[in-house]
């Protein structure tokens, strides 16, 4: 059969079933590749010789191939002779006779297999490949032409932006305006070969518009036939924060170490300086942290009073980690000591390896030169509190007694108690936190007179705690009522004494009148007048004493004015054309001082009086008395014709007087007569 010889040499296998899928002739090569000779085929059915899962397949697909009268590429899994799976491809037609039924079937067949098991491997390779690029944890794009062509799904959890935003986009657009015609020309020179792979962090946009820091890592490649690159971008931007983060913090540990006011140290476990800071340099007696490390080479013997104590003291913060406020005494490179308060800590790597010691030293030897000085004062004040026989205790704001000393608790106060909050006393200790201010009262208890002083403790600004001394005044109280009823009992003598000092002193005065009225002859007269007035200027202070509720001074401005008014009234001057003016404060003077001062002012007032305004029609007198700076100030000044020469050395009895009553002041006196005549006198209490 011609036809038949021709299939059996086909470069390809052929293969012939019948209406029922029975085969009626395959080729050599069919039998060749399948494994199988002509006797084990002819004859069977198409299905005897598919795998298990492809028989099904045929059955179905056998009916419409019939039908529709062609195949292309249709593949079936087929048992080879040795057992082993061959993938095979058919092509085919259907023959018919001429009335169009079926005759058989004409199929070529390719043995696929390689090709299949190639294909297979590419697509599990390009799987893999896709579970990389999706997975890789970098935002992978390719841009081709400068635009995006492809982007995996990291680019959504690093910018935002799904895979399907961006593709299409051009990458500049991602990118900050004032960095996009940079880029581009980059782009360029990196597509022709004249640009480094690596680049600097760039600044990318994101979804939300936050400027994301990227690194870039880009390969030329062919995509599709045409050049492109694909870019390996990795977020770096909580990295660079954390770098920056972790450089200020750097800059920060760094100026603590080197402005603190406590030493700062590194050490290893073995006792040798990695790094000491100035204020350890000078604690220590050194010039700078280079000159302890280099001559500090053992921190234990060199550094520490008592070297084993180092030993312990590492031993115990690598085994605990840390430890605080550890005192000890340091010797200085001069040798001398000092007291240091040391809080140490053990630092560590990732894998808990030890990298160094860390620590702070406080010179705390005034701090406790002073704690020490404290607390013998507070040993010693307790000390004088419990030997005051006073009640003294100290109380916090809510009236708690928190400490007393032995006398207040004799008197049943103790510590941890409260105060009364019914009585007057309650009320004193809340002005004293009201208003921070000391108050000190006195009250009774039974026949026990009591003195209280409330003494606010404040720190800053705020009353913290309160003092409350309590003291016995009975007897004194007792005592001062008995001086009291003493001092009435005196006063009242006093005041007698002065009654009958100025009766006898009016008595004398009207004798000398008197006695003036039996004289003719004015200018003797005149005598006994002055001396008269005199006598009335001391008598005058007496009678202000006897009537002064305070019978140890008396007030000079009332005492001008009625010493004025008397020697008008009653000793003879005529003050008609005179006008008197008086400017004196109310000073309180005793008697030593009040008395010289009447007697000058009797003298000046008379002869200014007498002479000073001879020839005119008025005149004016001006007297002042003023206390400054603790100096008395007594000023007498006329406006009449003045005096030539030195007016107390003149041979005048007043003017004698003036004298010897300013020396027994002690007073300063300036004396003016140009324009009137002005005496001025400054002089001490008491002269």
């Amino acid at each position: 059969m011609p036809f038949q010889y021709e299939v059996d040499f086909l470069p390809v296998g052929y293969q012939s079933l019948d209406g029922e899928g029975r085969i009626i002739h395959v080729n050599r090569l069919w039998l060749e590749t399948l494994g199988y000779n002509i006797d084990a085929v002819r004859g069977r059915s198409f299905g005897d010789f598919l795998v298990d899962g492809d028989r099904a397949l045929f059955a179905s697909r056998f009916p419409k191939f019939k039908e529709i009268g062609m195949i292309r590429d249709v593949r079936f899994r087929m048992k080879h002779g040795d057992g082993s799976i061959v993938n095979i491809s058919f092509d085919g037609r259907i023959e018919r006779d001429k009335d169009g039924r079926f005759l058989r079937t004409h199929c070529l067949m390719r043995d696929i297999t390689e090709q299949t098991r190639l294909q297979a491997e590419l697509k599990s390779s390009e799987e893999k490949y896709r579970l990389v690029v999706e997975n890789s944890g970098q935002s992978i794009v390719i841009v081709q032409d400068g635009r995006i062509r492809y982007a995996n799904s990291t680019i959504r959890d690093d910018t935002g932006y799904s895979p399907e935003d961006i593709v299409g986009r051009h990458f500049t657009s991602f990118l900050p305006e004032d960095r996009r015609e940079e880029s581009q020309r980059s782009y360029e020179l990196f597509i022709t070969g004249n640009l480094l792979q690596d680049r600097p962090p760039f600044e990318v946009i994101a979804k939300d518009g936050q400027r994301l820091m990227f690194t870039n890592k880009g390969v030329a490649i062919d995509w599709y036939g045409r050049p492109a690159v694909i870019c390996f971008m990795t977020n770096v931007t909580e990295k660079i924060e954390m770098h920056k983060a972790h450089k200020e913090s750097e800059e920060k540990y760094r100026t603590i170490f080197e402005n603190a006011p406590l030493g700062i140290f590194r050490s290893t476990p073995d006792g040798r300086f990695i790094e000491v800071n100035p204020v350890l340099a000078e604690m220590l007696g050194y010039d700078s942290p280079e000159s302890v490390l280099e001559s500090v080479k053992d921190i234990g013997k060199q550094i520490y009073v008592r070297t084993e104590k180092r030993a312990s003291i590492v031993e115990k913060n690598i085994e605990n980690g840390s430890i605080t406020q550890v005192e000890n005494w340091y010797r200085k490179k001069d040798g001398s000591l000092f007291l240091g308060n040391l809080t140490l800590k053990t630092i560590k790597d990732n894998d808990g390896e030890i990298l160094y010691l860390e620590g702070l030293v406080e010179d705390i030897t005034e701090r406790k030169m002073a704690e020490n000085i404290i607390k013998r004062s507070e040993e010693n004040m307790r000390g004088l509190m419990n030997a005051s026989t006073d009640m003294i205790a100290l109380l916090d704001v809510e009236g708690k007694i928190i400490s007393a000393n032995r006398a207040a608790m004799v008197k049943g106060l103790e510590e941890g108690d409260y105060i009364s909050r019914n009585d007057n006393r309650w009320i004193r200790f809340l002005d004293v936190i009201e208003n921070a201010e000391e108050i000190t009262f006195e009250d009774t208890e039974g026949d026990t007179n009591l003195w209280h002083s409330l003494y606010p403790i404040v720190i800053e600004g705020k009353v913290e705690k309160i003092a409350w001394i309590t003291r016995d005044i009975t007897e004194r109280f007792n005592t001062l009522r008995l001086v009291e009823k003493s001092l009435k009992e005196k006063d009242i003598l006093l005041q007698e004494v002065h009654h009958r000092v100025k009766n006898n002193l009016q008595i004398i005065s009207s004798l000398i009148n008197l006695q003036a009225s039996h004289i003719d002859d004015p200018r003797f007269k005149g005598f006994f007048v002055q001396s008269s007035n005199r006598i009335r200027a001391i008598a005058l202070v007496h009678d202000k004493l006897y009537h002064s509720e305070d019978i140890s001074c008396i007030y000079m401005d009332t005492y001008i004015k009625d010493l004025l008014r008397s020697m008008s009234n009653i000793g003879g001057l005529d003050i008609s054309n005179i006008d008197l003016r008086i400017d004196a404060e109310s000073v309180p003077v005793d008697i030593e001082t009040a008395i010289p001062c009447g007697l000058i002012l009797n003298e000046l007032f008379s002869n200014s009086v007498k002479y000073a305004f001879e020839g005119r029609e008025r005149g004016t007198i001006q007297i002042d008395f003023w206390e400054d700076e603790g100096l008395l100030h007594l000023s007498f000044e006329d406006d009449g014709r003045g005096f030539e020469g030195e007016p107390l050395e003149k041979d005048s009895l007043g003017l004698r007087i003036v004298k010897m009553v300013s020396e027994q002041l002690d007073a300063r006196v300036n004396v003016s007569g140009k324009h009137g005549v002005r005496w001025d006198f400054v002089f001490s209490r008491g002269g």
